[in-house]
């Protein structure tokens, strides 16, 4: 049983070791398109914010999503209602930490990578509670 354990543990840490990859990639994407980093991998209770950047006055929260070039469906696709949920969740935890107005302007954002093509999709879904 601990040599199952230790393979779920290196693929966990690998998986993580890739997402970060794939994060910096769309982070400097972002950023080449104007948009301010202003926090990486927010975590809360709710899930995971993976990019928090400002365009212009608007707070955005962006998931990022990649798969294989050889995968048989788009990374975007993997970016559930549930999901959604999610991030939504955590968006508000984040505008209540940082004291923000509730009245902000906000944005949900999904940046899908499939192979080496990059898709940005400004405004992808709506809060949801």
């Amino acid at each position: 049983m601990q040599g199952r354990k230790e393979s779920i543990d290196k693929k966990s840490e690998n998986k993580r070791t890739v997402g970060k990859e794939y994060e910096d990639i769309s982070t400097k994407y972002l950023q080449d398109n104007g948009l301010v980093i202003i926090e990486r991998n927010f975590y809360t209770k709710f899930g995971e914010i993976d990019i928090i950047a400002r365009d212009n006055k608007t707070i955005v929260f962006v998931e990022v999503k990649y798969r294989k070039q050889e995968c048989n469906y788009q990374a975007l696709e993997a970016v559930t209602p549930i999901k959604m949920k999610r991030i939504t969740k955590s968006a508000y935890a984040y505008i209540m930490f940082k004291k923000l107005p509730m009245n902000g302007f906000y944005r949900f954002d999904c940046i899908g990578i499939t192979g080496k093509e990059i898709i940005w999709i400004k405004n992808a879904f709506n809060a949801t509670r």
